[in-house]
């Protein structure tokens, strides 16, 4: 293990701004209940981001996007403490770090662990929609079809889902459609999932 080791989150503005005023990185932002994806390079930050569905992430595809990197570092002595007090994980397959709780920014999680936190930006040029594709999508389901949505032939296209009869669209068709589904932040999305939940719960009542 590294003598201080620096892991990465990647964030929008947003959603940066917002976890910069409030002090906390929660778990929750990203759909987990228990931990916080730390990556151990800024480019293996973004990549995961970009497969978050925030409108910065699908603008990524044709636009020149800003990143905000939370950079964390940790020394030995923090590594093994954190460790040892069941903080820090591997993730499976042991491709990415995972901070098991909240992640305070200006205060000690548990005793020791004050991490040392900055903010970076990074922009990131235009990926082009065949990349994109091929990064969020992942394999074409045929190289040279022809698109759904626009109509267009001897385009690569990927099929959607049984709930879209497994129809089958172009790069940009699917970035339109994942824009118009896309929020702000994801702080948007937890709101969003709470509140859903919160109305399922009443109903039920």
């Amino acid at each position: 293990m590294a003598e201080i080791l620096h892991c990465y989150v990647a964030l929008n503005q947003a959603d940066a701004e917002f976890i910069d005023g409030s002090g906390v990185l929660d778990p929750q932002l990203f759909g987990s209940r228990c931990h916080v994806p730390l990556d151990q390079s800024p480019e293996a930050a973004i990549e995961r981001s970009l497969h978050d569905k925030t409108t910065t992430a699908v603008q990524a595809a044709t636009d020149t996007t800003n990143w905000r990197l939370l950079k964390v570092t940790l020394s030995s002595e923090q590594v093994s403490r954190a460790f040892q007090s069941g903080y820090l994980h591997w993730s499976s397959g042991m491709k990415n770090l995972e901070w098991w709780g909240k992640l305070q920014l200006r205060s000690e999680g548990a005793p020791g662990l004050l991490l040392t936190t900055e903010w970076i930006q990074h922009p990131l040029n235009a990926l082009g929609l065949s990349a994109w594709g091929n990064s969020i999508l992942g394999a074409v389901s045929n190289d040279s079809g022809t698109c759904g949505g626009c109509q267009e032939k001897a385009v690569p296209v990927w099929q959607s889902g049984a709930e879209f009869a497994k129809e089958e669209y172009c790069a940009k068709c699917w970035n339109q459609f994942f824009m118009q589904c896309s929020k702000r932040s994801l702080h948007e999305n937890t709101w969003d999932g709470a509140s859903a939940q919160a109305v399922s719960s009443e109903g039920g009542a």
